[in-house]
Order: C-alpha cells, then structure tokens, then sequence
C-alpha cells in the first residue's frame, strides 16, 4: 500500500515538473490583433500589380460593439476599410499594403479573388504562386473576373450585407445553385492548371455597379490566360455541356403568335459520342416549364406545344453553333473539353486527338432535344 502511494506522488511530482516547461500556443495572434481581409482585388498599374484589401471595422459591424458597448454597429459600405498597395509581384505589393496597415494582414476568412480583365489576360500562374504557398489562404474562395478595374467592386454601396463581397459570394452561390454560376473555387483553379489536360477554365465574370453586382459572363481561359468571355445567356451550351446545369432562361416567340414564351430549364442531360474519325457528337435533352407567356395562343393545344419546344430547341442549337465555331475554328480553344474526355475515356484515341490541328478542325456536332412539361394555369 505504502510502495502504491509513493509512486503515485512520484507520479503527480513529475507531472507537475512537466508542466512547468509547457508554454501552450507560443506562435498564438489574438483576434482582435489582426486585420482580417474579406476580399482581395488585384489590377495591373504600368508595369506592377496593384492589390487592394476589403478589412471590416469592427466597430461598425452589427455585433462588433462600439460606442453603444454592445450589441450596435453601422454596417453598410462604411463599415469597411480599404488598402491599397504595388510591387512586382502579389507578395511585394501585400507587404506594401502591410506597411499601412496597425496589424498583421490576416487572409483566413478572405471570401473572394477578384482580377480585373488585364491581369486575367496577361496570366495569372506567376500571380497564384503566392497564394498557393500561403498557409492562410483558403481552397474555397471565389475567384471573379471583374469588368474594368477590380478594386472599383470593392467599394460598391449595397445595403443588403454590411461587408460588400458577402453580398457577391452570396450572389454567385446563389445563380450557382440555380445552374446559372460556374463553380470553380481556388483550390480547383489550382487543380486544373496543374492539369496538363485540362486545357480549359471557366470562371464567372461580374460587373460593378454602384449598389450591387451583375453576373455577366463566363470567362474562358486556355491554360492560365483568359482568351475571351462567354454572355449570358448565350453560355447556355458552356453550362449544359460542361457542367451538367440548367443555365438561364430561354425566350423565343410564340408559336403563329407575335408575343414571346420564357422557356425555364429545370433538368439536364447529355451525352458525348467519339470516334476515330474524328468526330464528336453531343447529344443534349432539356426539359423545363413555361414560365412566362404573351402569347394569344392556346398552349394546351398538342400541336403548339410541339412548336414551342421545337423552337426553343432550334434557339439552343443556334447558340451552341456559334460557340463551336468561335471556340473551335476561330480561337482553336477545346470548350466542351474533348481532349481531357479522350485521354480520361478513350487513351487509344490519343494519338489522334493531340495532333495540333485536330481541334479547330474537329467536327462537334450537337443535337438538342426539348421537352415542355409544364404550360402553367391561366385563370377562366
């Protein structure tokens, strides 16, 4: 009993020696001792970049305190701060911004990336490496391409969310959710640039208003320079194709009639054939619902309904032509992503696929298929 005793104050004597030498969090930062970056803009000023900072005021958050001391807050545009700094490269002009800044820049809740066309054409690997190598920056903000300069969406006067780039992220998952928004996080832009095959990115473009944002295109990308973008709603074929989505309405006129029907898609399906030859066909099966009419015609009747899909399959078809040819033939860039098919699905077609004139002659034959499944009820 005594022998069982002794080792256990031997035991607790050493755990308390032990725990003299622990000193917990050494590297520990407390919250309030950062400059939390919600959002990053990055443009191009003669021959640097140009990045700006979003940082919220916590005294003017709603629940950040305040004179008030404890539940007030502004919110609103004001209730931001912004930075802006140059250098050579993205690291050089952040430490510029640091020099401005009373605390240390912290990136772990940054929501979005955004790039101005200029830098997005010029490339953006060089760019990126920073980021990649940073241990704050998160795999799943938002990269936006942005219309004009990228600083100037940071400023927008929307009173919907206190800080402004919530109201962007939430207007992207948003149209995403509906089909309408392309979903390539940072981490996978990381992921298809590493990619050899993956010859193609797409990433949303959105315009800066003076009180809230407009998603306006699709930027496609050939490797890590943006060649050109898509506007809605002639992406359709991009998101049916690529991403299996329902993409945005399509208006055509009425069937005998001069008002206009909005066709709405609620499903999705394709299939891609390819052969030897080579020869790529796609065929595309959407179905939707009447979601707006001026017509003065019946729809119920059989024979309109026909008509109606049949024209918003000739209007479908119309714009996946256009795509093909400016894509395909004009910018030899491979938008429905053939060649990653071909070496994911069919390597012995490989040969045959990656001659370098193979895509801007390669026939891409698309098919659509329409079903209306709903006309809607009108009063009697």
């Amino acid at each position: 009993m005594r022998r069982l005793i002794r080792r256990n104050i031997a035991a607790l004597l050493l755990i308390s020696l032990l725990s003299v030498t622990v000193t917990g969090c050494w590297d520990n930062q407390p919250i309030e001792e950062r400059s939390i970056v919600a959002a990053l803009a990055i443009d191009k000023a003669e021959q640097e970049y140009e990045a700006t900072v979003q940082i919220p005021v916590p005294a003017l958050i709603v629940g950040g305190g305040g004179d008030e001391g404890g539940g007030g807050g502004k919110g609103g545009p004001d209730s931001v701060q912004l930075f802006t700094g140059r250098g050579k490269s993205l690291a050089e002009a952040l430490l510029d911004i640091q020099t401005r800044v009373n605390y240390p820049l912290f990136y772990g809740h940054t929501q979005i990336l955004l790039l101005s066309e200029e830098v997005a054409r010029e490339g953006i690997s060089n760019m990126l490496d920073f980021m990649r190598r940073h241990p704050e920056f998160r795999r799943r903000l938002w990269p936006v391409i942005v219309t004009g300069k990228a600083k100037d969406a940071l400023v927008i006067r929307t009173r919907l969310e206190q800080i402004p780039t919530t109201y962007l992220r939430n207007l992207i998952e948003t149209n995403l959710a509906g089909g309408k928004a392309t979903n390539n996080a940072l981490g996978d832009l990381y992921m298809n640039l590493s990619d050899p095959h993956q010859q193609v990115i797409l990433l949303n473009v959105v315009e800066a208003e003076e009180s809230d944002y407009k998603l306006k295109a699709l930027a496609v990308f050939k490797g890590d320079k943006m060649m050109w973008s898509i506007p809605h709603p002639l992406s359709n074929p991009a998101f049916h194709i690529i991403r299996k989505k329902k993409g945005w309405n399509m208006v055509v006129q009425c069937p005998g009639d001069q008002g206009n029907i909005v066709f709405r898609p609620t499903g999705v399906k394709r299939r891609i054939k390819i052969n030897a030859k080579p020869r790529v066909d796609i065929d595309v099966e959407v179905e939707g619902n009447v979601e707006e009419t001026t017509c003065r015609t019946d729809l119920s009747k059989e024979h309109f309904v026909k008509q109606l899909e049949n024209r918003v399959k000739v209007a479908y078809e119309r714009q996946a032509q256009n795509l093909v040819r400016e894509a395909y033939r004009e910018r030899g860039i491979d938008l429905f992503k053939i060649h990653a098919r071909v070496h994911a699905f069919h390597p012995e077609l490989s040969k045959t696929f990656d001659r370098p004139d193979t895509i801007r002659t390669l026939p891409v034959n698309i098919r659509y298929t329409v079903q209306v499944r709903r006309i809607g009820l009108e009063a009697q």
